[in-house]
């Protein structure tokens, strides 16, 4: 039995934190799922544009990457302008 690793959602699946700038001049994490993230120093809230990914689309998106993180990426598309398109 072959098991088939979506190169696409690997981002979402085994994911590190971004550091975003915070206009204070501190680095904000931001996670691959959020399209934001409250600053610990200033309290302010940084964003950014969410990247493109197959989570978005794919028929097969919750099997791929676990209930937990699509609802978590699906609610963060919607703080960044809504569901993406896909390819």
């Amino acid at each position: 039995m072959s098991v088939f690793k979506c190169p696409g959602a690997e981002r979402i699946r085994a994911s590190f934190p971004d550091e975003i700038p915070c206009p204070c001049g501190r680095a904000v994490e931001i996670w691959p799922d959020e399209a934001e993230a409250r600053c610990p120093s200033c309290g302010g809230i940084v964003g950014r544009v969410m990247p493109p990914a197959c989570v978005g689309w794919c028929a097969s998106a919750r099997v791929c990457v676990g209930e937990e993180l699509y609802a978590r990426y699906l609610r963060s598309r919607g703080k960044a302008g809504g569901k993406e398109a896909g390819p």
